[in-house]
């Protein structure tokens, strides 16, 4: 079966491999997702190993040694972060080498073998320090997240969106953040995150997507050198629209001494990508406020001056529509 150019490969244990054969490309790349159901805790949890992949291994113990074994595979690039997808979240796990047919001498395969073995080892086997992960590293990441969460409220725009989606899902998965709780960070310790990290890797679903000039045995047998041993795998729940009180209505002020006032409203359609009506909700929004040229910029902008920006978007997933203003 295809899927925008993908092709599924048949892994098992809870694996799923997508592979995308082209010779358009001098690189080859490996994306490797390992998704897990958004709650409160868990998702601070998983936001901090999403940090921690990038600060070492056992054999690569810090983030120097890692960017030197990067930089021996012909300048590969590697990324590590963590972001969500309706209702699950999501640490993302990014490789890209370049393509052997372009390497003289040819190597036979040894920057793929580095690279999933790189991958591998960022994925299962952290530094650790006696009973989890290094506590110095445990702590910077947590005062970094802290800053990270904590900055979101500098940023006006984000900051309005976000409180409007909280408050719209709260009580649900849809008002938790991918990027963590601060007030559950001191709760979080070296060995219970390590024994959470384990469980992720063996209860967890996990996507390969590979794309480039390679072979689909290879690209199988890849995948398996990636994640290996056996795994039994929960299976995640399909995404549902958030469910909210049917026909509440509320309105929440927030005040502070600025200098532009941000408006946004949510709008609960319980239209999510599966319904019969999606797709005259995407039309909806296209002709209402998705651009420069839809009603709402074009009326309330343009002709009245009534704010400063405004635009609309649609959360396919949770089934909301947004309108933001700025506003005097």
């Amino acid at each position: 079966e295809t899927c925008s150019n993908y092709i599924d490969l048949p892994m098992g244990s809870g694996l799923n491999a997508y592979w995308h054969p082209t010779d358009r490309y001098k690189t080859l790349r490996f994306d490797l997702v390992l998704r897990h159901q958004l709650q409160r805790l868990d998702n601070t949890r998983v936001a901090l190993i999403g940090r921690l992949c990038e600060r070492g291994t056992s054999t690569m113990p810090d983030m120097r040694s890692l960017n030197c074994y990067i930089d021996d595979l012909y300048g590969a690039y590697f990324s590590a972060e963590v972001g969500r997808m309706g209702d699950q979240q999501l640490i993302h796990l990014c490789i890209e080498i370049l393509d052997e047919r372009f390497v003289e001498p040819h190597t036979h395969g040894e920057i793929l073998r580095r690279a999933t073995g790189f991958l591998r080892s960022v994925l299962t086997d952290p530094l650790l320090e006696q009973e989890g992960f290094k506590p110095s590293y445990l702590e910077q990441e947590k005062r970094t997240l802290t800053l990270q969460i904590e900055s979101l409220y500098n940023d006006k725009i984000s900051y309005a969106q976000w409180r409007c989606a909280e408050e719209m899902g709260r009580g649900t998965a849809w008002g938790l953040s991918h990027w963590g709780t601060p007030e559950d960070l001191a709760d979080i310790s070296v060995a219970d995150l390590w024994t959470f990290h384990q469980q992720l890797l063996a209860n967890n679903p996990i996507d390969i997507f590979v794309s480039g000039y390679i072979g689909r045995d290879l690209a199988m047998a890849a995948c398996a050198e990636v994640v290996t041993g056996s795994r039994e795998v929960a299976h995640l729940s399909d995404v549902p629209t958030a469910p909210l009180d049917g026909n509440s209505c509320r309105q929440l002020f927030e005040f502070q001494d600025i200098v532009q006032s941000k408006l946004v409203l949510g709008y609960d359609t319980g239209i999510g990508v599966k319904s019969e009506e999606y797709a005259a909700q995407i039309l909806f929004n296209m002709t209402w406020g998705s651009d420069a040229q839809a009603q709402l910029f074009r009326r309330l902008r343009e002709e009245l001056g009534l704010c400063y920006y405004i635009d609309s978007h649609v959360d396919s997933l949770a089934g909301f529509v947004y309108t933001a203003a700025g506003i005097e």
